[in-house]
C-alpha cells in the first residue's frame, strides 16, 4: 500500500455542546464541548462494529479525550483516527453512558465505501434494548433533562413497527 495514502474507519465527527445551549446560559451556568459521531458511512468499519451516530468519541488509541479539561476540535479527533490502509486503531466510545472499546482497520473510503448501493438501499437499523432489530425511520434532535443535560437514555430514535 501507499503510505502517502490517509485511510480512515467511516465516521464523520462534529463538536456540540454539553449540556446543549438551548437557552441563554445562566451566570455561573458551565458547559463543555465533546466531540460525537454526526454520522456513519454505510458498510464501513465503524458501520460494521457498531458505531452509531451520537456515539461521542471517549479515547482515540491511548488517547484519552478529557473534556472537562480541553476542548477537541473534530479534525483533530479525525486525524488521530485516520493512518495508513490496513493500520489498526482503537476507538473508545461512550453511549448511553457506558463505554465501549472498538479496534477498527483504517480502509481507503471509496467504491464499497459511503454510499449504500442503487440497487438495495439499506434501511437504517438499530438495536432496542430488548436486543432486537429496529428499523429506524428519523433522526431527531438529541433530547435534554430539565437541567440541560444530553439525555442518551431517552433518546428515541423513532422506531418503525414491526
Amino acid at each position: 500500500t501507499d503510505e502517502r495514502i490517509i485511510c480512515g474507519v467511516g465516521i464523520n465527527l462534529s463538536l456540540v455542546h454539553d449540556p446543549p445551549l438551548i437557552d441563554t446560559p445562566k451566570s455561573g451556568e458551565t458547559y463543555r464541548y465533546i466531540t460525537i459521531v454526526d454520522s456513519v458511512e454505510y458498510n464501513s468499519p465503524a458501520y460494521k462494529a457498531g458505531i452509531r451516530d451520537g456515539d461521542i468519541v471517549a479515547a482515540v488509541n491511548d488517547n484519552v479525550l478529557e473534556y472537562d479539561r480541553c476542548m477537541y476540535m473534530p479534525d483533530d479527533v479525525a486525524d488521530m483516527i485516520r493512518g495508513p490502509e490496513g493500520s489498526r486503531v482503537v476507538v473508545t466510545m461512550e453511549r448511553c453512558g457506558e463505554r465501549a472499546r472498538y479496534v477498527l482497520e483504517r480502509v481507503r473510503l471509496g467504491m464499497d465505501v459511503g454510499v449504500a448501493p442503487l440497487s438495495s438501499p439499506p434501511t437504517p437499523m438499530m438495536v432496542t434494548p430488548e436486543g432486537e432489530e429496529r428499523k429506524r425511520i428519523g433522526q431527531p434532535p438529541m433530547p435534554v433533562t430539565p437541567e440541560g443535560k444530553r439525555n442518551l437514555e431517552s433518546f428515541d430514535l423513532r422506531l418503525e413497527e414491526s
